[in-house]
């Protein structure tokens, strides 16, 4: 049967195509359910791998039928999930995309209510999706007789390409309900395809050879140990803990680059791909070399704090490749007969959880510092010199058994040395860090500084600083909120405003530095979503100390002013002001046109929204340009790139009000309206794009 390989490749590219394009379509649309943070993306992130993981046991158990009732349990099962998905699309704008009204889950614990949300959504069709692969895999081997291994690989293209796809192709030009249609359209076609596939494998094995084949299955399958079926699944967790390691360390400890998390997640299935191909192979000593050398260069570079960051991005990048590519070809040489396919994909799942289990325990109640992939770095050159210092003479080529014993000990000692200065230098100057679902925040002695200062730290990117003069703080306007900043200049208009008690609020925390222009008479409210920033300002800072009437709200920022809306605000606000940043980087949520009309609603009609745009990576003025254009807002911007006091750093600022009359006014004559030139990009709750304003 010359069309066997085509129609089970073509049906397992589809399915893994549609399973990658799913994660981050389903995790960014219900992302402002949530209030958007990080918290969302890491539940969303294990809720798959659950999944994942249900997909590849269901197969396992499917494959203990007669292949007559594996056709026809797979087949309600196909039937069953188009239903869902026609019977979702009729009441939803489309299949897998509700509106939040249509969402009635609630619960304390946000995690149980995301994990839900997905679960309702798209959990019935990714676990059929996931189930694809190593389900066909066995059919395919049953019917043909041939390895089916490499029909993973093909998985595995697929996978990458609808991962690289979605930011390139499907994001920044449809928005989540359109998605959401060509998504459904796709598994449409992909259940035909299946239906068509289950026909071929019912009707192509013959009854008379099933009974035995079973039987056999099940005989061989009883044959794997514990031990075979456990060093599976701690080898597959290895990898997964690579991935989110080094996803977070390149975030924290390198640079917040959006689109960050593409790469490790790339070069993960890309290592799956050119592992499990057919044909020849490194030698393992040549892979073992490979993580070394890549894992030494990746330490040298962010111990020396390569200026080119982008370098250094790349060379970590190798270096988790290497360790990748290394455990797969360690799982590829112990793979099982075709026979055992399923239970070894299983492995391989229950493996993914157990990694991402480790790296969040890791991260959440042991390691303050992102440190996780440092130390995997640190235990893979370790496991490897282990391996050359009892290795026999020739096991790298030309080197005898005392020169791989020279070169073990000095390689485990070089990075060992490297690790250890990394951590020291970083913790020298470190006065307070705090670590949890919203990222890694430290407060920095900066005294050897003219000025001195002490800073907040959210990864690389400074959320504000205190002055200090002979070891006392300073409650001054400096860092991004100087007074020749936006802010400064939205302030200087409130108070010449001449009302008795302005109202103003403030989205985002940080050191507290904005709290330099509260006034005794002041309605002044932060609303901050992390705790954590909350405790290190008021312990680590005096700002907020001196603004005693002020009011601390612990929430999102967006879902905090929508609450005030829909209860119905007795007083409108005076100067809203957006500075929620999450690294380098305000959520999205917080900057659709949605969220902008809520602010609108909220604000007094000389009132005004002050939006902190200042990025190193993101030209958010297209978005800005666009929201104000969409919501009927005057519009001013201000490049603050040399500011009048030396104790403030260059800040970009936008103010957007409800008359033009307002910023009519002479305290903003050297603030610019938007440059004609610039294409708006609007960005609404089922749409938004990072790509466009990237900075390269």
């Amino acid at each position: 049967m010359k069309f066997l390989y085509p129609l089970f490749a073509t049906t397992i590219f589809l399915s893994s195509f549609l399973l990658f394009q799913v994660q981050p379509l389903i995790g960014k649309h219900i992302l402002p359910f949530y209030g958007g943070s990080s918290a969302v993306w890491v539940t969303a992130m294990f809720f798959f791998m659950v999944a994942l993981a249900v997909g590849y046991i269901y197969a396992l158990l499917l494959s203990k039928l007669r292949p007559l009732y594996q056709g026809a349990v797979h087949g309600l099962v196909v039937l069953a999930t188009s239903a869902s998905l026609y019977t979702h699309s009729t009441v939803w704008p489309s299949a897998i995309t509700p509106e939040v009204s249509d969402i009635t889950i609630s619960f304390t614990d946000p995690v149980v209510a995301v994990f839900l949300t997905l679960l309702l959504t798209i959990g019935l069709p990714f676990a059929l999706l996931s189930s694809t692969s190593s389900l066909l895999q066995l059919w395919y081997g049953e019917l043909s007789g041939k390895e089916p291994f490499s029909l993973y690989s093909i998985s595995n293209i697929g996978s990458l390409l609808g991962l690289l796809s979605y930011p390139i192709l499907f994001e920044p030009f449809l928005t989540t309900y359109t998605q959401g249609w060509l998504w459904s359209i796709g598994v449409f076609f992909y259940a035909l395809l299946l239906l068509a596939v289950i026909c071929v494998f019912v009707f192509g094995t013959k009854s008379a050879a099933t009974l035995p084949l079973v039987a056999q299955a099940e005989a061989v399958v009883s044959k794997v140990s514990p031990r075979t079926f456990f060093t599976w699944l701690l080898i597959a967790a290895v990898p997964v803990m690579v991935l989110l390691a080094g996803t977070s360390f390149m975030t924290v400890a390198i640079a917040p680059v959006p689109f960050l998390w593409v790469g490790p997640l790339a070069l993960y299935l890309l290592s799956f791909i050119f592992t499990f191909r057919e044909g020849g192979r490194p030698p393992m000593w040549a892979n073992e070399v490979f993580v070394v050398l890549a894992s030494i260069l990746t330490l040298f570079l962010v111990v020396t704090a390569e200026p080119r960051v982008f370098v250094t991005i790349a060379v970590t990048h190798l270096a988790l490749f290497a360790i990748s590519h290394w455990c797969h070809e360690h799982l590829y040489a112990m793979r099982p007969e075709a026979k055992q396919v399923t239970l070894f994909y299983v492995a391989l799942s229950l493996g993914g959880i157990v990694g991402s289990l480790i790296i969040k325990i890791t991260s959440s109640y042991i390691l303050v510092m992102p440190i996780e992939l440092l130390v995997i770095l640190v235990g893979s050159v370790a496991f490897i010199s282990l391996q050359w210092f009892v290795a026999d003479a020739g096991y790298i080529p030309l080197a005898n058994k005392t020169q791989l014993r020279i070169i073990a000990v000095t390689v485990l000692s070089l990075v060992l040395a490297s690790s250890v200065m990394y951590i020291s230098v970083k913790q020298s100057n470190m006065i307070a860090a705090e670590r949890n679902f919203f990222g890694y925040k430290a407060v920095v002695d900066n005294t050897d500084n003219d000025p001195p200062i002490w800073s907040m730290q959210h990864g690389l990117t400074n959320h504000g600083y205190q002055v200090r003069e002979d070891g006392k703080p300073l409650v001054l306007p400096v860092s991004y909120y100087g007074e020749s900043s936006g802010i400064g200049k939205a302030f200087s208009y409130v108070r010449a405003s001449g009302k008795a008690q302005p109202r103003i609020v403030v989205a985002g925390l940080g050191s507290g530095g904005l709290s330099a222009y509260c006034e005794p008479q002041d309605d002044f409210t932060f609303i901050e979503i992390d705790e954590e920033v909350v405790s290190l300002a008021r312990e680590h800072f005096t700002y907020l100390a001196s603004c005693p009437n002020h009011t601390m709200v612990v929430n999102d920022g967006r879902l905090a002013l929508e609450a005030e809306r829909l209860a119905g605000n007795t007083r409108p606000y005076d100067l809203i002001i957006l500075d929620a940043y999450a690294d380098d980087m305000m959520p999205v949520h917080l900057m659709t046109m949605e969220a902008i009309e809520t602010y609108k609603a909220l604000l007094a009609k000389d009132g005004i929204l002050a939006v902190h745009i200042s990025s190193r990576y993101l030209n958010l003025v297209p978005v800005l340009k666009a929201l104000a254009l969409e919501t009927g807002l005057a519009a001013r911007h201000f490049y603050d790139e040399k500011p009048e006091s030396s104790l403030s750093t260059p800040s970009h600022w936008v103010l957007l009000s409800p008359q033009e009359s307002t910023l009519q006014k002479e305290v903003f004559s050297v603030m610019k309206t938007f440059d004609e030139d610039v294409e708006p990009l609007l960005w609404t709750d089922t749409y938004s794009a990072l790509l466009p304003i990237i900075r390269f």
